[in-house]
């Protein structure tokens, strides 16, 4: 088993795990804070970390409100370790979930969801600006101010 191999499957079980933490109404909130420290350091060390996106997509596409917020941090995160002609290709398979979690009654999700976005522009330029598009107006023009405010 190739060493990557051993990350992608340690960072999938934890996700799994981590998620059942986040959503057992804070019984185990402890376990989960250990769980994301210790997803963060996957994510920090793995060798191929493009990797590590699949598995996180698939969560942010299928989770609650009460997990999202989690896994767009983790995405928010793992973004500056991804080859910027990697995350343009994956783009159209996690911008809409995106897109519509960015439309949760949560402002927690909506926030977290904001920062990826700035965080996705300020690493993609203008490759990301299409993808802006699946945003109404007024989250268009949110999103512009937290993008000139974090350049700024």
């Amino acid at each position: 088993v190739e060493y990557t191999d051993l990350f992608l499957s340690s960072f999938q079980t934890l996700l799994q795990f981590y998620g059942d933490c986040i959503c057992s109404d804070g019984e185990l909130k402890e376990v989960a804070a250990s769980t994301c420290k210790v997803l963060d350091q996957i994510i920090e060390h793995m060798p191929k970390p493009d990797r590590l996106l699949s598995p996180l997509f698939r969560l942010i596409s299928t989770r609650e409100d009460g997990c999202l917020r989690h896994y767009v941090e983790l995405l928010t995160s793992l973004i500056p370790k991804i080859e910027k002609k990697i995350l343009v290709q994956n783009l159209p398979v996690v911008i809409p979930s995106l897109c519509e979690a960015f439309g949760s009654p949560d402002p927690t999700v909506r926030r977290k969801v904001m920062y990826c976005f700035v965080k996705f522009y300020c690493l993609l330029g203008s490759d990301f600006i299409p993808y802006m598009n699946g945003l109404n107006t007024a989250e268009r023009k949110l999103l512009s101010a937290y993008i000139k405010k974090a350049n700024a």
